[in-house]
């Protein structure tokens, strides 16, 4: 994973192997809008006890010149 991770560091893809490596969540999704320069990142609703954990991680992983919002999936129900 390490050499796939270093060459996507710095975009969206790069930021979701991020997320998955740090938590072992495989269930992240990373939608960047150029138009806006934003990133919407959502996890699962599972983490979201590690919002601030998360929201540290994105904060400092993502794209200098993309703001960002992070969300939690909703949990499927059985």
């Amino acid at each position: 994973a390490w050499p796939a991770l270093h060459r996507a560091r710095a975009g969206a893809e790069g930021l979701r192997m991020t997320l998955m490596i740090a938590t072992g969540a495989a269930d992240f999704a990373v939608h960047e809008d150029e138009d806006l320069r934003h990133l919407e990142v959502s996890a699962p609703a599972a983490l979201a006890a590690m919002a601030p954990f998360l929201s540290r991680l994105i904060a400092r992983e993502r794209p200098a010149h993309l703001t960002w919002r992070l969300t939690f999936a909703p949990e499927e129900a059985p």
